[in-house]
């Protein structure tokens, strides 16, 4: 009977153990956070989707309409990339990410539901951990914490729930996890603001980075990189919460004024030589100068495009790199190239195109 007691109770005591090394197992595994998809329609969820995407791309051989990625010698150290559907705006975003293999990449999305989350005037990031990508988890970069020991802390907030919600971060990262599996990220995303805040900001957060890429020996272009997401002009006069986008119309003539105007608008103030006072004219082109909430052009990006090129701006010139050049590197709306056909169920559209509803898109490198 005694043998039989000690048995039992080196069996409790063991059950025991196991119990708690597996309940604090789970404790540390509910400490590890998983930001997960907002958009399971439009945006590749594995890597048979992405592959399928870049694979159709490469079998269509697009011509760019420019060749100045062979003209350039310096890799890109940032650029603008859409966020649309990946079977309208797929060939885009390969034309830029495709050059995207950095270690480490710093990326500002649109704040799109900003005025409902009552925020403005400073940056968001997120506290997650990891970000689902098609081929598993994306690691968010250990820079993250350094940039904000150091930064103000007036001049960002912390937020999961918005992150969350946001889409235009999580349409990047299937192509720059298929072109670097190893890839790690600073997800940010920028609200509302003018731009003596915005420009102030965006100072002060590049003098924060160059001073880690200076401390931490990196290479900007090999080691570090920055994406700014946006898509160009959403037009048309329908599906746009009863709202009228159409400046010039919908029938075809409307279509290509409107695309003639996004061309301008890009070759403009975001290629050649870039000066804050450009991104500034760019700013209050697309939004009224005295109420920011207000569109006067409906490019969702019309806060993270100046911001993200004042901030690559800054970087450089701390780093003591020359002047900032950004080179157009393509073009195309959600109606030309327009849809590609592939067979994979879980990709879809989340919206229309046609005269009356469609998006444009740019990819723009920097150097």
């Amino acid at each position: 009977m005694l043998k039989k007691l000690s048995f039992l109770f080196l069996m409790l005591s063991l059950l025991t153990i196991l119990f708690t090394v597996c309940n604090k197992k789970q404790e540390a595994d509910t400490d590890i956070s998983v930001r997960g998809l907002a958009d399971t329609v439009g945006f590749s969820q594995n890597k048979q989707e992405i592959e399928a995407v870049i694979n159709k791309i490469k079998q269509l051989q697009l011509k760019k309409e420019t060749v100045v990625k062979n003209a350039i010698s310096k890799k890109f150290i940032g650029g603008i990339c859409p966020h649309d559907d990946h079977l309208y705006a797929g060939r885009v975003y390969v034309d830029l990410l495709e050059d995207f293999t950095m270690d480490h990449i710093i990326i500002f999305g649109v704040a799109h539901r900003a005025k409902d989350w009552g925020i403005r005037d400073k940056l968001i990031f997120d506290s997650f951990d990891f970000w689902l990508g098609p081929y598993g988890e994306i690691n968010v970069s250990s820079l993250r914490k350094k940039f904000l020991s150091e930064m103000d802390t007036s001049l960002y907030t912390v937020s999961n729930t918005f992150h969350a919600e946001e889409h235009s971060i999580e349409g990047l990262l299937p192509f720059l996890q298929y072109y670097n599996k190893d890839i790690k990220i600073v997800p940010v995303l920028v609200p509302y603001m003018k731009w003596e805040r915005l420009n102030y900001i965006a100072e002060s957060f590049a003098n924060t980075v160059s001073g880690y890429i200076e401390q931490l020996n990196l290479q900007l272009g090999k080691d570090i990189g920055v994406l700014i997401s946006t898509d160009l002009v959403h037009y048309g006069n329908e599906s746009w919460s009863g709202k009228n986008y159409a400046a010039f119309g919908v029938d075809q003539e409307g279509y290509l004024k409107a695309v003639s105007r996004d061309r301008h608008l890009t070759d403009t103030y975001l290629t050649g030589k870039i000066e804050p006072e450009k991104l500034k004219e760019l700013m209050y082109t697309l939004v009224d100068s005295s109420d920011v909430y207000t569109y006067n052009i409906t490019w969702c990006g019309r806060f993270s495009v100046p911001f993200g090129v004042d901030f690559l701006y800054n970087v450089k010139k701390n780093l003591n790199l020359g002047d900032l050049k950004g080179h157009f590197i393509s073009y195309g709306t959600s109606l030309k190239p327009g849809k590609m056909s592939i067979q994979e169920p879980g990709l879809g559209f989340t919206a229309p195109a046609t005269l009356r509803h469609w998006v444009g898109y740019t990819a723009v490198g920097y150097e």
